[in-house]
């Protein structure tokens, strides 16, 4: 519907008048649209848009749905501006893939005028001028279909002044006391409301706040490297709302979502347009099945996976075939051995690290391809490691192809103002980057994968690495700031075609840690990145179950965490040495995940690991068959993984929404929604309180029924708290339910 003329010429008059008025009264400028003779409404689909005032006669843009009551889901605050466009300029930091955004406003434009509406073939265009000190210039924003529980609102805005914008800020009304769920991995908070959150993909750092090592991190390394609360390997702009409403961005230029104001809520994108999505859903359910049609759905693992733990060794055939023969020999349930230095190991200043040249070390695995033949008589199967980086491996003793050699000839390397390639820095060494916008550069890595990489016989590997791109890097057909956020998914991408084109992408396991918003439907699996080897909810063990818990809100449904954390620090001020403790009840929650996998670590010697010692080797033995008895289970939960996007380890409060009790749960977990995991995250406790919610539940252990609220329990290492849901006591029991009982009984491992 377009305005008519005469209530054009009213709204801008009285737009002019009110401008006049804000502008003498030194008072905050408003949304000014003038006098409403008529509420502009229009039918978007199910959806209804429409230009209404309240009570006080302040007006908003507001959106409601026939399908849910015609209840409003989503409104700009009344008689404030809801729309801003500015010219920035960013400052970046940049240390070992950790990025600082800083921003500086130039002028920012948020005098906003209306001036049409038009509502035809299921869109609603407005458009109007927006005015500020020192700019002006026009906006539209095009609402439109995408189907029946979603809306594309998309915001443009065009400069009248030499600069361009290159912002845009999105203003909105936000329900007071919602929960606000999602973003990707997101390891310190999980329910979101009250946080400014940048969105963008970077090493996730070490400490991640936890004092006094994040300071001394940022001391020695660099500023950033220690990273904080926000910084993630997965970060995506999307969230899900307790009030039955979703937002995410069909964008990858860094954005912020600034959620600390209990009533508004502002999404910024340093970019000239904004491309927001907004989903609606009864609850977290169907949320999750909403957004999870555009963001991609995860595909069930193969069968193999489930046999049994990957096991994560390294050090040379020799010892890899000695660890093997032990863990045989104590019984452990054994899908895979997960092998990571065979390209061999150079000693650097945080530990064992990789040569990051792709072939293989034949001194140290001398006939790989043999031995993951003979593993695979047993059923078991072989992973290796691989990263988007090549180093310069000229030091390395053996050499028998320079992959960096090669890529730098070619001109396959991300590269630098100067037309070098771009050396990021890792450790005590640098290595570049393959530029994945060239097309013949993805083409020679992907044969670098198939000759160098699955001719040792791996049946996948973790494909490491994705979030560093510098954004000041020359790539050859794009621009890296924009493709920064990019890099994760093309990454995938790059390694899942190297496997198609062979046929062996269903049979194979890749596991990523780097995302973006559509990785989950380009990748097998995830997991969590490095933990530090530590208790805490800064980046140890409970920040790993946070990360679980908020990934399963945007898409990431199969997830899980190196089991004992990854990061050991050995400084004589500092010291974080992984415990059996820690270890055994890190297994003991990673065995209710997607999977259950192993890692030595970066200085393997000072860790504990799963078969040093007798007890060490009964515990891993006894949750390695806990996580196999769970196969059948698990395959069911992968096909509704696949089917609706519903994560495996759920948060109670997606499961039971309505449960105040359940909606700010963040140390429990729920496999499906037939069992309740309470695990224990804290040193020295043989018991844990646990929250149930609305049902009957049997703990599992000592076979005793309990009913909804809190209850502490016992919880020795061996015997953690997992419950089943009961919904009906004469209903037939799961097939898996009397081999998981028998198995948390045993007390072998207790």
């Amino acid at each position: 519907m377009k305005l008519a003329p005469s209530t054009l010429v009213n709204k801008l008059s009285f737009a002019v008048l009110m401008f006049f008025v804000s502008q003498t009264a030194n008072a905050q400028h408003l949304v000014v649209s003038g006098s409403m003779q008529q509420e502009l409404r229009g039918e978007v689909g199910p959806f209804i848009v429409a230009w209404r005032g309240d009570v006080s006669g302040a007006e908003s843009l507001v959106v409601s749905h026939r399908s849910f009551a015609a209840r409003r889901i989503w409104h700009t605050v009344p008689g404030e501006p809801f729309v801003a466009f500015s010219v920035g300029r960013e400052h970046i930091t940049e240390a070992r893939g950790s990025i600082t955004v800083k921003d500086h406003s130039l002028v920012t434009c948020d005098q906003v005028f209306i001036s049409d509406w038009q509502d035809e073939d299921d869109e609603v265009l407005l458009s109007g001028t927006v005015r500020g000190k020192g700019c002006a210039g026009s906006w539209t924003i095009r609402i439109h279909l995408v189907d029946d529980e979603r809306l594309a609102v998309d915001v443009s805005g065009h400069s009248a002044m030499p600069r361009s914008f290159n912002r845009v800020t999105l203003r909105y009304a936000a329900p007071m006391g919602e929960r606000v769920h999602g973003f990707g991995m997101q390891f310190t908070r999980f329910d979101l409301k009250g946080s400014l959150i940048p969105v963008i993909t970077e090493e996730q750092g070490v400490g991640r706040g936890r004092q006094p090592l994040s300071w001394a991190v940022n001391a020695t390394q660099g500023t950033g490297v220690a990273g904080d609360w926000s910084s993630s390997y997965a970060t995506v702009p999307a969230y899900l709302s307790s009030a039955g409403y979703g937002i995410y961005l069909d964008q990858y230029e860094y954005a912020q979502f600034d959620l600390r104001r209990p009533s508004q809520s502002n999404i910024r994108v340093f970019a000239p347009h904004m491309a927001l999505r907004l989903a609606v859903g009864r609850d977290y359910k169907q949320l999750v099945e909403v957004y999870t049609r555009w963001s991609g759905r995860m595909e069930a693992l193969p069968e193999w996976v489930g046999r049994g733990a990957i096991v994560g060794v390294q050090g040379g055939l020799d010892r890899v075939r000695s660890v093997y023969q032990k863990l045989r020999t104590a019984g452990v349930a054994i899908s895979a051995l997960w092998i990571q230095d065979w390209v061999g190991r150079r000693q650097t200043t945080f530990g064992s690290q990789l040569w990051w040249n792709w072939e293989l070390d034949e001194g140290s695995y001398p006939g790989l391809a043999a031995f993951a033949a003979e593993l695979r008589t047993q059923g078991v199967r072989l992973l290796t490691y691989v990263n988007p980086f090549l180093a310069d491996p000229s030091a390395k003793p053996v050499v028998k192809r320079n992959l960096f050699s090669d890529a730098k000839a070619s001109g396959y390397l991300v590269m630098n103002d100067a037309g070098e390639p771009y050396m990021i820095q890792n450790t005590s060494f640098a290595a570049a980057l393959i530029d994945l916008t060239d097309t013949d550069a993805r083409h020679w890595f992907k044969n670098v994968l198939r000759e160098q990489v699955m001719v040792t016989g791996a049946s996948g590997w973790m494909a490491d690495f994705g979030e560093a791109l510098p954004y000041d890097a020359k790539l050859k057909s794009k621009s890296a700031k924009s493709y920064h956020n990019q890099y994760p998914e093309e990454w995938v991408k790059v390694n899942r075609e190297a496997l198609e084109d062979e046929g062996l992408w269903q049979d194979s396991l890749i596991f990523s840690r780097s995302a973006y918003s559509r990785s989950p439907g380009l990748a097998r699996l995830f997991w969590l990145g490095d933990q530090l080897v530590s208790w805490d909810g800064y980046d140890g063990l409970q920040s790993a179950l946070t990360g679980l818990l908020t990934g399963g809100f945007t898409g990431f449904s199969l997830n899980h965490s190196d089991t004992g954390g990854y990061t050991t620090i050995d400084n004589p001020l500092l010291k974080f040495h992984r415990s059996r403790e820690l270890l055994q009840r890190w297994t003991e929650l990673n065995a209710f995940s997607a999977v259950l996998r192993t890692h030595e670590g970066n200085i393997p010697r000072l860790n504990a690991q799963v078969y040093d010692d007798s007890e060490s080797l009964a515990h891993f033995t006894k949750f390695s068959k806990i996580y196999a008895a769970l196969t059948e289970y698990r395959q069911t939960l992968m096909g509704e993984a696949a089917a609706s996007g519903m994560p495996l380890v759920r948060a109670v409060t997606m499961m039971y929404p309505d449960d105040a009790g359940a909606r700010t749960l963040d140390r429990e977990f729920m496999l499906g929604s037939d069992l309740l995991v309470c695990p224990v995250v804290r040193p020295r406790r043989d018991t844990v309180s646990c929250y149930l919610p609305p049902g009957h539940w049997r703990h599992i252990v000592s076979g005793q029924l309990f009913r909804q609220g809190w209850h502490r329990v016992q919880a020795p290492i061996g015997k953690p708290a997992v419950f089943f849901h009961e919904r009906d006591v004469a209903a037939p029991q799961p097939e898996w339910l009397p081999r998981l009982t028998t198995l948390l009984r045993d007390d072998s491992a207790a």
